[in-house]
């Protein structure tokens, strides 16, 4: 794409050269945020300036795929407010661009309801999405986008949906998600179906399943040169080592990726990232190392408005700050918020976790009723490792 951009600067100004600038930078657009991830200021530039070119050559299609990219820029760098402008634009123009951006379009709302917290806005918006999709017309766009847009949907939904206390649902999107990615022989957006299951299990608590996907997914990025899901897939692995007798080792492999990921400009996933080396650190013993990742993820939190994880960062901070010796009253004030943070959200599983927690500290009828109440919301997943704690209490 480099030499066909230096050979285009070369041709005379004219409409005809700015269209094939056009497609040269949407088709870059899509490469760059594979190889080098999406928040590399690399694939902003690509995306602007097709964005420019659409504007003067009144190509509407592209503009939208444009856009989309651009959204995909600032997700990459938690730049969640500017995305959600992006995805009204993009809904704004999908009724001219065609029939499968509206698919997209919502996915960009479902995708940047989410990082806030909106649980149940994203779900929504990503089943829209799903729901348009159609396999014949919209294979095409997994080349156009740089990922399969309905892989993408199925695969993201599994976070809502295992917040929500949905967990059935979540791991049969997941399978769906993984079905889809093999049928339409997409690398990349095989990669995005590996690491979001494997992140879907790990909120399950489902070790093993962690394991596995994480391992498929660093052996795919490795081989393709896919760094977002080589760094995601190395945390998730980390993370799994640590339940599994390997504490030090697994805390070393996420601190590291996470280092990574950081220096590429990206701080998309950073407070669950560090919410998981917190919870590695908790393993390994190393409890001022995992409480000042949490500080670290809650800045984080509040800097972008990046809430959906919040519940857990609170929860993890009474859970090593009770075992470093932190006051009773701390400690349960981080946990009370944790439950207040999940509740509002809707995230079933989180504030189940959560209120687990709190009636383990401070034992009583009130704790557990208040653990009775949320369990009473799940309507399957009772074999998983925060409902049977939720009975043990």
């Amino acid at each position: 794409y480099s030499q066909a951009l230096q050979l285009l600067a070369l041709l005379p100004a004219s409409p005809e050269r700015d269209r094939r600038e056009l497609r040269v930078q949407i088709a870059r657009g899509a490469v760059l945020i594979a190889t080098r991830g999406y928040a590399s200021e690399d694939v902003k530039r690509a995306y602007a300036r097709a964005a420019k070119l659409c504007l003067s050559a009144g190509d509407v299609d592209l503009l939208f795929a444009a856009l989309r990219g651009l959204w995909a820029f600032h997700i990459g760098r938690a730049e969640f407010r500017v995305a959600r402008g992006l995805g009204e634009r993009m809904l704004s123009l999908a009724d001219r661009a065609g029939p499968a951006a509206r698919m997209e379009a919502y996915r960009a709302l479902g995708n940047s309801a989410f990082w806030f917290g909106e649980l149940a806005v994203a779900c929504d918006h990503m089943q829209r999405g799903i729901d348009l999709y159609a396999p014949d017309r919209d294979r095409r766009l997994a080349l156009l986008f740089g990922q399969d847009p309905d892989v993408a949907n199925r695969g993201m939904q599994t976070w809502p949906l295992a917040l929500m206390g949905r967990p059935d649902e979540a791991l049969a999107r997941g399978r769906e998600a993984l079905a889809r990615a093999e049928e339409v022989g997409h690398p990349y957006s095989l990669g995005y179906a590996l690491v979001h299951v494997a992140s879907c299990h790990q909120y399950l608590g489902q070790v093993e399943e962690v394991r596995v996907r994480a391992r498929e997914a660093i052996a795919l990025a490795t081989e393709r040169g896919f760094p977002n899901w080589l760094l995601a897939g190395l945390v998730l692995r980390g993370w799994a080592l640590s339940k599994i007798g390997r504490a030090e080792e697994g805390v070393v492999a996420v601190r590291e990726a996470i280092g990574v990921w950081r220096s590429y400009g990206s701080e998309l996933c950073v407070p669950y990232f560090l919410a998981l080396l917190a919870d590695a650190c908790g393993e390994a013993g190393l409890l001022d190392e995992g409480l000042a990742a949490l500080e670290d993820a809650a800045a984080v939190v509040e800097r972008n408005d990046d809430r959906w994880d919040e519940a857990e960062v609170h929860r993890l901070a009474g859970e090593l700050g009770h075992r470093r010796g932190d006051s009773s009253d701390e400690v349960e004030a981080r946990l009370a918020g944790a439950v207040e943070v999940a509740r509002a959200q809707g995230a079933a599983l989180l504030e189940l976790r959560a209120a687990v927690s709190l009636a383990r500290l401070r034992p009583g009828d009130d704790a557990r009723r208040a653990v009775v109440d949320v369990y009473g919301r799940f309507t399957g997943g009772f074999d998983l490792p925060d409902l049977i704690a939720a009975r043990e209490v």
